[in-house]
């Protein structure tokens, strides 16, 4: 997440799959773009990749940029510029990460100073039995929020447990609640949510209380029976002493007993005389096995009439898990046809009842759908997970006999296959897991034609994939530090054997409660790269045919290709910070003061950076490599993420952190901003974690505001307590206003300062004179009653000819966007046309030319985000699309391509077709002249429009007359008409002649704008 002002960096990581290996292409282009909330391009570049296949950007967001979720795409260097043009949809509107890109959030944002989690004694409860949670409220320099105002609301929702039936084995791609992982040792790239749930569900408690002095506030309270499982969310707002608020959530189960059971048949559609499997699994909340547990099938004929049913007894069983907690029950149906109700029973430790589901198909031999068999087949894995050189001893089981079926070891394609005969209802099957192209996974199937049916089982089996990780370990040579103070941080990269290897690194530190405003957007590059792998070949069968008559048109099956290109896009990173000022320590050491107290030295922090340090590093050949960077003011939790690569195609993710703090923090709560007249508080927090209780000076020093009050005090705050101290201020001046805030005591002290912005309370106004002048001319400019102060400028500029005045005033005419749509255009449009007179006239105004292109880019980010659903603009940004406003945008936009400024393609092709449904429906001359020389303008034509506008000149304003003339002249065609009209209409006096206009209020009737 970014604000706007900020630069984005971000680094690419590009591999190119040959069959199911990534390989590196050193020196392969591709093209990087970003696109806007909106999907409009604001950066476009074409990127070389290096050694270890990577390649690195950064963009400057602007003033105005448009807020909400960017994405960054990439395409190879030959497809079309529009490939993306519906990708960046589809991650916004889905929520998901393209194959190639990734996004990154740009927003107006206050970072939180400390953080919320919410933890329970037990993670899952009987219903009935006693619910403690904790709310654990810590600052992110790493001490507890003691004494702080807690409000806490429980609620119920209910819950589904997808209670399975079946080890899919693949464990390894999921991570474990407390965020471990099997293969990647927890140290995903996704950061577990410390957010608080969604607020639905029905409340259950709600409570109020304060923090300990660990931070702490314990919950307790009673879960309650219900029809079916539950959740129960705890929703926490937290409020410290600088009464800033901060949220947090958890949630813990309450199941109706100690287990849940699932069900699975090997098939659901039985004919007469088959026989039903049905296995039970008995599983915790957890998905731990309850073995040695009894459990009851029960065999109900449904019949259903009118919309009801009606269920009669017909059978039941019992049985035991095993090991595995599994039960398994086998019956043949004496029935033709209809519906099987199965219900299966149980009783946990405190005989709470435990029930399960499942419907039969019967179905007499007329029935269309017996070619479909789900379950005829099972395959058994001997383990969950392989390594290379393992020999797999794979378990087939069969409710056939004398089946011939084909065994194959699937993925991108065909690895091993072998026809197996199966002469009783089991075999066991070897095949040798002898590649890395194995690994992470494949997949296992078996296939054959029984009684004119396609029976078919797959399973994935994982091939432990650690030979293409790397591991990395981040040493800082420290743990804590205090601001400014040099942090050096040792980054080791090693592989599987735990040998030295050498990668490249990319490396950013981060404030930690940056991810409490947004989670990490990028996905641990372990996983992108080494994913786990679906099934690319695919099986047909000749019963999937039906011939009604007509063999010469049975469908052909399809055919599947495979192939790809692998991208990845890391995440955008924040920028690295600005260099470091050198602060004045106001507090000198040896200082005395109120009976000769001796006061701490202390630095004044200002330099409060969203990100340490964001770098690329490479290690050598003994896998080391040492960063060094200046600990920014922040006083938080650093978080470390380093992301390595290898030239042989081995990823590595680590994550780490350290804390910035001291003994003696004080801490300024202002607004983000002030607006001139305001009236506010702004505090000072100071907190002690020195050995016992100190005696503070509090120093407030102010510059841009008026504070009533002491600007010295002095207060006693006890170990590990807090202190708060209020001050009244006025802001009375626009500009900028400076708060310095010092604790200072005997051992440690503290200071920070803030520069807060402070808009103007009023109106912007401007007025300008133009004239000749003799010997002299006195001008007069009246300066409006409440003038701000400090808001208002004069500016004289003199130019002795029309050429030189306007090169002159090309510097005044260049500026930044604002306000509505035409007030943006009115200001984006001058800047356009001194880039043209830059461009064309070769003048050297290097200060100019290097400003323009971020003037003409915030400028378009405005247009983009004002344009309408139907491609036009109107006077405001939620405004109806407008006909003059739409041709005002598009003249602009059109000038801007001309001037070599890069226009989103969409934005300017929805404009123009704007253009041509306002030309339809608008009947006024004038406005359609106008609509017309937009549309000239930006490439578009529409010569009967034209012809019928030049055969009544007689309905055109002197306006419309001259955009004709400049239309007829770039279609080739004849202007004496024109031209000889407004000639007539031309007031000559002495030497120069001017067009009076309507001055009816509009635009095109102003003498100015209309003699331009």
């Amino acid at each position: 997440i970014y604000r706007p002002n900020q630069t984005v960096q971000f680094r690419v990581v590009h591999r190119s799959e040959l069959g199911q290996k990534l390989i590196v292409k050193p020196g392969e282009k591709m093209w990087v773009e970003i696109r806007d909330p909106k999907g409009n391009k604001v950066y476009d570049k074409l990127h070389t990749v290096g050694d270890f296949g990577s390649t690195s950007g950064s963009i400057v967001m602007g003033d105005e940029p448009a807020l909400g979720e960017y994405t960054i795409l990439t395409r190879s260097e030959t497809e079309d510029a529009n490939l993306h043009q519906w990708n960046w949809q589809w991650m916004g509107r889905w929520g998901k990460q393209a194959w190639n890109g990734v996004r990154f959030r740009v927003d107006e944002y206050r970072k939180p100073e400390y953080k919320v989690d919410i933890g329970f004694k037990k993670k899952t409860v009987l219903q009935g039995d006693d619910v403690e949670a904790t709310i654990d409220a810590k600052y992110y320099f790493g001490s507890p929020v003691t004494d702080a105002e807690v409000a806490y609301t429980v609620t119920r929702r209910g819950y589904w447990y997808y209670w399975r039936c079946w080890d899919f084995y693949y464990d390894w791609y999921t991570e474990d609640e407390d965020g471990s992982d099997e293969i990647y040792e927890g140290k995903g790239g996704r950061r577990q949510g410390r957010r608080a749930p969604r607020d639905y569900g029905e409340q259950v408690l709600s409570g109020t209380g304060k923090t300990n002095a660990e931070g702490k506030l314990i919950v307790k309270f009673t879960s309650q029976k219900w029809t079916h499982d539950a959740v129960y969310d705890i929703h926490a707002q937290v409020t410290d002493l600088s009464r800033r608020v901060v949220e947090g959530g958890g949630s813990c189960k309450a199941t109706r007993a100690e287990f849940g059971l699932a069900v699975s048949l090997n098939k659901y559609v039985y004919k007469p005389g088959d026989k039903v499997n049905v296995r039970v699994r008995a599983t915790t909340a957890d998905d731990k096995v309850v073995a040695d547990q009894k459990v009851v099938v029960k065999g109900y004929d449904r019949h259903w009439r009118n919309g009801n049913h009606q269920d009669t007894f017909l059978f039941e069983g019992s049985s035991k898990t095993d090991e595995h907690g599994i039960a398994e029950f086998n019956f043949t149906p004496d029935r033709e046809g209809g519906y099987l109700w199965l219900v299966v029973e149980a009783e946990d430790r405190k005989a709470n009842k435990v029930t399960a589901e499942q419907w039969v198909w019967l179905c007499g031999n007329n029935w269309y759908g017996d070619t479909v068999n789900l379950n005829g087949i099972d395959l058994i894995l001997d383990k969950k997970t392989y390594n290379i050189g393992d020999t797999a001893q794979i378990l087939v089981t069969s409710q056939y006999k004398n089946v011939t079926f084909l065994f194959t070891v699937e993925g991108k394609e065909i690895h091993q296959h072998q026809v197996v005969s199966l002469k009783g209802h089991t075999k066991l099957i070897e095949f040798k897991i002898d590649s890395q192209v194995l690994s992470p996974n494949v997949h296992i199937s078996v296939a054959a034609i029984k009684e004119n049916q396609f029976v078919q089982k797959s399973k994935m089996v994982v091939v432990n994939p650690s030979e293409k990780f790397i591991k990395v370990e981040i040493r800082p040579d420290k743990t804590q530090y205090r601001p400014r103070n040099k942090a050096r941080y040792e980054i080791v990269t090693t592989g599987a054997d735990g040998k030295p290897v050498a990668a490249e690194v990319a490396f950013g530190v981060v404030d930690e409660s940056i991810y409490a405003l947004q989670d990490e957007y990028a996905p641990d590059i372990r996983k992108h790269f080494i994913h786990r792998r679906g099934i690319e070949v695919a099986t047909s069968n000749s019963l999937q045919y039906h011939d009604y008559g007509r063999a010469d048109e049975k469908r052909k099956a399809n055919e599947q290709g495979a192939g790809g290109a692998l991208f990845a896009a890391d995440a955008a990173k924040p920028a690295a910070p600005a260099t470091m000022r050198a602060a004045k320590s106001e507090a000198k050491e040896g200082e005395k003061d109120r009976g000769g107290a001796t006061y701490a030295a202390t630095e004044i922090r200002s330099n409060f950076a969203d990100t340490m340090v964001w770098r690329t590093v490479t290690t050598g050949a003994d896998g080391r490599t040492v960063v060094e960077v200046d600990i920014p003011d922040n006083l938080t939790t650093w978080k470390a993420t380093a992301r390595a690569v290898t030239a042989d195609s081995r990823f590595g993710q680590e994550l780490g952190s350290v804390v910035c703090r001291k003994e003696m923090i004080v801490r300024l709560q202002t607004p983000r901003f002030f607006t001139q007249n305001d009236q506010t508080v702004i505090s000072a927090v100071a907190h002690n974690y020195l050995d016992g209780e100190k005696e503070v000076k509090i120093e407030l020093a102010v510059e841009g505001i008026d504070v009533a009050g002491e600007m010295t005090q002095f207060v006693k705050v006890p170990a590990g307590g807090q202190q708060r101290i209020d001050w009244k201020a006025t802001v009375k001046t626009a500009g900028r206003a400076k708060v310095t805030v010092k604790a200072l005591s005997d051992v440690d002290s503290d200071a920070m300062q803030l520069v807060v912005p402070v808009l103007a309370h009023g109106a912007m106004k401007w007025d300008s004179r133009a004239g000749i002048v003799g010997d002299k001319v006195i001008e007069k400019i009246m300066i409006p009653d409440g003038t701000v102060k400090g808001g208002s400028e004069l500016m004289i500029c003199v130019s002795p000819t029309h050429a030189a005045m306007v090169l002159d005033a090309l510097e005044y005419l260049a500026g930044y966007p604002y306000g509505c749509v035409e007030q943006t255009m009115s200001r984006f449009l001058p800047t356009v046309v001194v880039s043209q007179a830059l461009q064309k006239l070769g003048l050297s105004k290097p200060e100019l030319k290097a400003e323009i292109p971020e003037m003409v880019a915030s400028g378009l980010q405005r247009l983009y985000n004002f344009q309408q659903q139907d491609g036009g603009w109107g006077w405001w940004q939620h405004d109806k699309s407008n006909a003059w406003t739409t041709a005002y945008v598009m003249t602009g936009l059109a000038l801007a391509r001309e001037a070599d400024h890069m226009v989103a393609h969409e934005v300017f092709s929805r404009g123009l077709q704007s253009l041509h449904a306002h030309l339809a429906s608008n009947q006024d001359a004038n406005t359609q002249a106008y609509l017309l020389y937009a549309l000239r303008m930006s490439g578009g034509r529409d010569d009967v429009t034209r012809a019928r506008l030049t055969d009544k000149l007689g309905e055109l304003n002197a306006y419309s007359k001259a955009l004709l003339a400049l239309v007829l002249k770039k279609d080739g065609m004849r202007t004496n008409e024109v031209l000889e009209s407004l000639a007539r209409e031309a007031k000559v006096v002495g030497g120069s002649a001017h067009f009076d206009g309507g001055d009816k209020g509009g635009w095109m009737d102003h003498h100015i704008e209309v003699s331009a």
